[in-house]
């Protein structure tokens, strides 16, 4: 138990320091089995809903698929900017200055410039009218061919979370997803 804990802390530092986050790592697999990342569900629809998730606690979540017809650099630039996904580079600096410098739990940012994009974490914003909002989002950008992108976005929400109930809530962040590559 104790070598495992030892080998998991391990572990984390080298993500911190952005050993094994490539797409391409062999260790991808291990690393995100024994730091705990599961994947988003997928399916084939264009938005699903999920009462429950790996884990103990249950989560609503949506997914978002659509194609949209720009490269997946472009894509990825428009995504960058509208939801404000931060980088590795950023979320280190982050890390260092205002925590212990571990990482957040699940927080993803691999760059295949070209082919493959996939962002994960807690982004915010402020619509008019509202207070301000925070959802963890997970963007997956994949080529289709020289000027198509497939897109899957997904939002969870706890059941123990005040906005799980929130349809406005949910509607919103469903809209920001989908504008995000328009």
């Amino acid at each position: 138990m104790l070598i495992h804990r030892a080998f998991r802390l391990t572990l984390a530092a080298l993500v911190v320091m952005g050993v094994s986050s490539c797409a391409t790592d062999p260790l991808k697999a291990f690393t995100d089995e024994l730091l705990g990342y599961r994947p988003a569900p997928k399916s084939v629809s264009d938005v699903q809903t999920n009462s429950t998730r790996s884990g103990t606690q249950s989560h609503g979540c949506s997914e978002i698929k659509v194609v949209v017809p720009t490269d997946v650099d472009t894509a990825y630039a428009r995504v960058m900017s509208r939801l404000r996904f931060r980088t590795l580079d950023e979320r280190k600096r982050f890390a260092d200055a205002h925590s212990i410098g571990l990482m957040d739990e699940g927080f993803r940012h691999t760059a295949q410039p070209g082919s493959y994009y996939r962002m994960a974490d807690l982004v915010g914003w402020q619509e008019p009218g509202r207070s301000r909002e925070v959802a963890w989002l997970e963007v997956e950008l994949i080529r289709n061919g020289p000027s198509r992108t497939n897109f899957t976005g997904t939002h969870c929400v706890s059941r123990n979370d005040p906005e799980y109930g929130d349809v406005a809530f949910r509607a919103s962040v469903e809209r920001r997803l989908r504008e995000s590559v328009r």
